[in-house]
């Protein structure tokens, strides 16, 4: 979430910059001078469907908070896998103008994703191998901003579902040597806030850039040997943080 703020605090030095050039601004000057009919305003205007693409990166860490019950007395602990990797993906939504300033707008997106990574823990003869791996995913966001100028700002609010997949490997060396493979893919719900800001180049495009912040429900796995017996069971907890560059076309 500091990656967040730091986007917040950005956005605000540049909402001032536009906010203090922007024709959106009247003069409170004792004369007023009354409107024409070929005054046009400058302020752009974001109402409309629009449909567009987006690439960038995503960090992240997917937490293992297990159980040895290989054990006469079980063993707990905690395992951190950092992933990282691409994103990319489309979007398509509707967004309105509610007032000269007020926006709100409703998204869907669907991701494809190389964000993966792994761990390895040595303890004794055996050893623990974890990968993670987010493939793809899909959801639906809420867009409420503000618009001055050629800007928008925007707060994100998104429900995704992201297929992960998690494989394990465990190798115990010794007298009575033992090896077990599990491979799990799972789709996982997640609450998905985020900031962005949008630029209009002409009448129909608009760039932007955008940090969302994905935060998966716990998954239960396990890992076992060929024999079926169940080595260690534990919960999975996922989060991610995307950067992205936008590019849309409004109809």
């Amino acid at each position: 979430m500091k990656k967040l703020s730091f986007i917040v605090a950005n956005a605000a030095v540049f909402a001032s910059s536009v906010l203090a050039g922007s024709d959106c601004q009247h003069s409170t000057g004792a004369v007023a001078t009354a409107p024409t009919a070929t005054t046009k305003s400058s302020c752009k205007d974001y109402t409309g469907f629009y449909i567009g693409g987006h690439l960038g990166y995503g960090s992240g860490k997917s937490e293992w908070t297990g159980k040895d019950c290989g054990c006469y007395t079980p063993v707990q602990y905690k395992r951190d896998i950092g992933t990282r990797g691409a994103i990319g993906g489309l979007h398509i939504g509707y967004g309105k103008e509610l007032t000269s300033t007020f926006y709100l707008g409703l998204e869907a997106f669907g991701n494809l994703s190389k964000t993966e990574g792994s761990v390895r823990v040595l303890n004794g003869d055996a050893v623990f191998r974890l990968k993670a791996k987010r493939k793809n995913e899909i959801g639906l966001a809420i867009r409420p901003g503000f618009n001055c100028g050629n800007a928008l700002f925007y707060v994100k609010a998104a429900i995704a579902t992201a297929k992960w997949e998690y494989k394990t490997f465990y190798n115990a060396d010794g007298p009575y040597p033992q090896i077990s493979r599990g491979n799990v893919s799972k789709h996982k719900v997640a609450f998905v806030p985020g900031l962005g800001v949008s630029m209009m180049l002409a009448k129909n495009i608009i760039v932007g850039v955008e940090a969302t912040h994905s935060i998966y429900k716990k998954q239960s796995n396990s890992v076992k040997f060929t024999n079926g017996e169940v080595v260690e069971r534990g919960k999975i907890k996922s989060h991610v943080t995307d950067f992205t560059v936008r590019a849309s076309y409004k109809f």
